[in-house]
C-alpha cells in the first residue's frame, strides 16, 4: 500500500466551472477559468476545503492549455488534485499529449493521483493498461488509477488489472463509480459498505487499493438527496475505518452541470445550483453537517498528515 498511503482517507468531490452559457464540456481547470477557482475570484477550491474535502476530481484537461493557476491555487489551499488523462488520449495512445500533461502536473505537491480514463469500455482494456504504464513511468512517485463502471463481479476492472505489468500494478489504484438508485436513499451507506465488502472478499481484488471514484444522487427531490448523501458519507467513512485497503470516496458533484444538455440528469447532481453557489441545495447541508460531526474529525485526524 506504499504508493496509495497518501490517499488513505480520501474525501473528494468532482468539480467544474460549467455555466448555463457553455453548452459543452470544456477544460475547466485551464487558466481561462481562474475566476472560478482562484482566491481573487469565486474561490471554489477554498470553499471545497472549508467543507472538509481533501481532493478535487477533474475530468478533461487539454494538453495544449496551461493549468498552472489551478495547480498553484490547489497548492496554496492545500487540497489534493486528481489529474485526468482523458479517454480520447488513452484510446488514441497519444503519448505526446499524455507526456505534456504529466510533465506539467508532476512538479506540484497538490497532485495526488492520475486518473487514466473514466468508464471506458472493456474493449479498451489494452489501451487503458498501456496508458497506465506510460503515466506510471512518467511520474513513478505517484499512483495511477482508472475509474470504472460498477458491473457484475467488477468484470471490467478485473479485465484491466490482468493486463498490468508489475511496475504499474505496484502503483495502481482501482476507481469504481457507484450509484444505488434502486435502493432507498437512507440505505446508501449500507449499500456502500456492502459493495466494499464484496470487493475485498474477491480473491483477485482483496489486496488492491480501491476508491469509490464517483457516488452521488441525481434529482430534484432534495430530501431524498440529503438522505442519500448523509448516509453515503457515514457509510463511506465507516468503510475507510474498517477496510485497510479501501481509501475513500468522491462525491459527484460540486454543482449541477448542464453541459451534457438540459435533459441530462447531471443537471441535478450538485450540492449547489450551477449558477448560484450562494443558495445551496439540501445535500450541501448534509455535507456541512457531516463535516461538523465528531465522526469526520475522528477519522480524518488519522490521515491528515498524508494529505496535507
Amino acid at each position: 500500500m506504499s504508493f496509495s498511503k497518501n490517499l488513505k482517507g480520501t474525501y473528494g468531490i468532482a468539480w467544474s466551472a460549467s455555466n448555463k452559457n457553455i453548452p459543452y464540456c470544456d477544460d475547466w481547470c485551464s487558466n481561462a477559468y481562474c475566476n472560478a477557482f482562484s482566491q481573487n475570484g469565486r474561490g471554489d477550491l477554498q470553499r471545497l476545503k472549508n467543507l472538509g474535502f481533501n481532493l478535487v476530481r477533474t475530468y478533461y484537461w487539454d494538453p495544449e492549455r496551461s493549468h498552472q493557476l489551478f495547480l498553484q491555487e490547489a497548492d496554496r489551499v492545500k487540497i489534493g488534485v486528481e489529474v485526468p488523462i482523458s479517454n480520447n488520449l488513452v484510446s488514441s495512445r497519444d503519448i505526446r499529449s499524455i507526456t505534456k500533461l504529466v510533465n506539467e502536473a508532476k512538479v506540484y505537491n497538490c497532485v495526488k493521483v492520475y486518473t487514466v480514463g473514466n468508464e471506458m469500455s472493456g474493449n479498451d482494456a489494452d489501451n487503458i493498461a498501456w496508458a497506465l504504464a506510460e503515466v506510471a513511468k512518467l511520474d513513478p512517485d505517484r499512483p495511477v488509477m482508472h475509474s470504472s463502471i460498477y458491473d457484475d463481479s467488477f468484470a471490467t476492472m478485473k479485465n484491466i488489472i490482468r493486463r498490468l505489468d508489475e511496475f504499474t500494478f505496484q502503483r495502481f489504484i482501482a476507481g469504481i463509480n457507484m450509484y444505488f438508485y434502486s435502493n432507498n436513499p437512507r440505505q446508501w451507506g449500507d449499500c456502500l459498505q456492502g459493495s466494499v465488502n464484496k470487493w475485498y472478499k474477491d480473491p483477485m481484488l482483496k489486496n488492491i487499493p480501491m476508491i469509490i471514484s464517483e457516488i452521488g444522487y441525481a434529482g430534484n427531490n432534495e430530501d431524498a438527496s440529503f438522505d442519500a448523501i448523509h448516509n453515503t458519507l457515514y457509510g463511506g467513512f465507516c468503510a475507510i475505518q474498517n477496510f485497510p485497503n479501501f481509501l475513500g470516496l468522491e462525491l459527484f458533484s460540486w454543482r449541477n452541470e448542464r453541459w451534457k444538455g438540459a435533459s441530462s440528469n447531471e443537471s441535478s447532481y450538485g450540492l449547489c445550483q450551477e449558477d448560484d453557489l450562494n443558495t445551496p441545495r439540501k445535500q450541501y447541508y448534509a455535507v456541512q453537517n457531516f463535516k461538523n460531526a465528531g465522526f469526520y474529525d475522528a477519522i480524518m485526524k488519522q490521515f491528515r498528515p498524508f494529505l496535507d
